[in-house]
């Protein structure tokens, strides 16, 4: 009955009706109003954190910036050496076709609001072409569709960090995985799932870098089953070959072979996965009482190490309460077996271990790479591994290891909703679903709540960067030199904001060639210290009230200092500024 259930509608409709279930969970969490592209005031409050004006700010210097090679560069950000858009986390390949297209674009143009519906949209796309696959019933794969749109990890991320939504590429490359695994063999059978595999791997690294490794992680567990049953390895590895050059050919035309630096250094074993994660409802929200968003109604928020918020996998009390149920199924009717001599039970469950061996091997991988060598249960290292410093930098480069867990993640909501189609009939099935996806939805109702409120309307707040005297000078000098690292994404906003001839050295991506910045600011503090002519249309910008009368004491007489938003900057002056300007000698601000 359940085959001519999933075969009477064509894939493309179940994909559809998962679209438009993902629309519709948008539309009515976060409403319609970020959906103006023209409507960017909401941004500059953040969201969560400050990520969300970061991801806002590459886009708009990588949109200012002309072209050059590679294409996804930057090169009036990080001056001298520019940085690749993806390394702010701007999402790069919808960066790069909204700038070829910014001649028409108004001067006001914000695509995050409908790249967040349109992760939505195909969150529930890919969800039901999963259940297509597992041949589900429609109205079953429906609900269980609402669980995976309103999984935690990924509403966590939605607006926040808004490439890391993009978390249908984990649900699209386990349809590749569970399709070509079926296929059993290089056959034209096979074709589709590996044309899928080669374009995720052209594609993970042009939305975000994290999806890299999952993605292969994925790759490699259907490739290594096909080496496996055929004995025949050799069109797997060329195939491998293929997507790693794919992925390569995209890599370098975003930057990230040419701008990515160290690739970032350290901070492996810092932001990795908590041994709770499963069942600890405790995500970060800087802007809530005590900067934590609770996803529970029921369990209580557990301690974690400082930085392990990014690794937050709550899984839901529905789906935990559903693994416990099916544990619980399973050691029954496995006791009733023995019991009874039976053993073909037992057989079935071997074969479908040693049918998914590759992949349980690469979640174990991921895993234990997610956990680092720093593990932690609670607010408790419990044991750190010693490891070779260049291992740990190598390491580094998926510093937020945490995240890797995200596809053993999705493997686990998706187990108890397939087990339970299994494994129930009738209308103890859809009674089955409806229960979990009703507890799921009951325990996750805070947060629900918290995002709901965030959103309608979306929250503006007025600052000292969207106006007056920063917005004055940020307009008027071209060149902004920042004298030591700043970690203000506001600031940098706001030089592109009110200005989009702006250069600098401002560092606002997570990763890049730095060295020359670090020299640089040497050379600054030098010019303005030893009382040398300041050239034309630059603005230095420092952050310490004492370090700038220090430097007043032997800037060049015609310069002149300026305070706004609480920085000081030097320039020399120009006409009809409205800001109290500071002369060489000056000691003290105004009472």
């Amino acid at each position: 009955m359940h085959n001519t259930l999933r075969t009477a509608w064509p894939r493309p409709l179940w994909f559809g009706l998962g679209a438009l279930l993902g629309t519709v969970s948008f539309l009515l969490l976060y409403g319609a109003a970020t959906l103006d592209v023209t409507n960017d005031a909401w941004i500059y409050s953040g969201y969560v954190e400050e990520d969300i004006i970061q991801q806002y700010t590459g886009w708009m210097f990588f949109r200012a910036a002309p072209w050059g090679w590679p294409p996804a560069v930057a090169g009036n950000l990080a001056v001298p050496y520019g940085t690749s858009v993806a390394f702010t986390d701007s999402i790069p390949a919808l960066a790069v076709f909204f700038k070829l297209l910014s001649p028409i674009l108004p001067a006001t143009f914000q695509y995050t609001g409908w790249y967040m519906l349109v992760c939505c949209a195909l969150q529930g796309g890919f969800a039901m072409l999963l259940f297509w696959h597992f041949k589900l019933g429609r109205a079953y794969a429906l609900i269980a569709a609402l669980l995976l749109i309103g999984l935690p990890v990924f509403l966590e991320r939605v607006f926040r960090h808004g490439s890391l939504a993009s978390q249908w590429v984990l649900l699209a490359a386990l349809l590749c995985y569970f399709t070509a695994r079926r296929a059993r063999g290089f056959t034209r059978r096979a074709g589709y799932p590996l044309l899928g595999f080669l374009l995720l791997c052209a594609l993970a690294p042009a939305i975000h870098t994290y999806f890299v490794p999952m993605v292969y992680a994925l790759l490699a567990a259907a490739l290594a089953g096909h080496i496996a049953a055929s004995k025949k390895p050799l069109r797997p590895l060329v195939f491998l070959a293929l997507c790693l050059a794919a992925t390569a050919a995209a890599a370098y035309a975003l930057g990230l072979l040419t701008r990515g630096g160290d690739g970032g250094a350290m901070g492996y074993g810092e932001y990795s996965l908590n041994l709770n994660a499963l069942f600890n409802p405790r995500s970060l929200d800087l802007y809530a009482e005590g900067g934590v968003r609770d996803w529970s109604a029921v369990l209580p928020t557990l301690g974690q190490l400082p930085k392990q918020y990014d690794g937050f996998n709550y899984l839901g009390l529905g789906l935990l309460l559903a693994w416990l149920a099916m544990a619980v199924y399973g050691v029954c009717r496995l006791a009733r077996a023995g019991k009874a001599g039976r053993r073909a039970l037992f057989e079935r469950a071997g074969r479908f271990l040693l049918g998914h061996a590759w992949l349980l091997a690469v979640c174990l991988c991921l895993t234990v790479f997610a956990l680092s060598h720093v593990v932690a249960f609670g607010d408790n290292t419990l044991f750190a591994i010693p490891m070779p410093g260049l291992v740990l930098q190598v390491a580094a480069v998926f510093r937020a290891s945490g995240r890797l867990f995200w596809p053993c993640g999705y493997l686990l909501a998706l187990c108890p909703v397939v087990f339970g189609y299994r494994a129930l009939r009738g209308r103890w099935r859809m009674a089955g679903i409806a229960a979990l996806a009703a507890v799921q939805l009951l325990d996750t109702a805070p947060a629900f709540r918290d995002i709901f409120t965030a959103f309608h309307p979306p929250r503006v707040a007025e600052s000292a960067y969207t106006g007056g005297d920063l917005a004055w000078l940020m307009a008027s000098y071209d060149d902004k030199q920042c004298m030591a690292f700043i970690e203000d994404y506001n600031l940098a906003a706001a030089m592109i904001r009110f200005n989009p001839d702006t250069t600098t050295n401002f560092i606002l991506a997570n990763r890049g060639v730095f060295h020359t910045i670090y020299a640089g600011w040497h050379d600054i503090n030098a010019l303005l210290t030893n009382g040398e002519a300041l050239p034309d249309n630059t603005l230095y910008i420092c952050t310490d009230e004492h370090a700038f009368f220090s430097i007043l004491q032997n800037i060049h007489p015609e310069a002149r200092g300026y305070t706004a938003a609480g920085y000081y900057f030097f320039a020399n002056p120009l006409p009809g500024c409205p800001l109290r300007a500071y002369q060489a000698g000056e000691v003290a601000l105004d009472g």
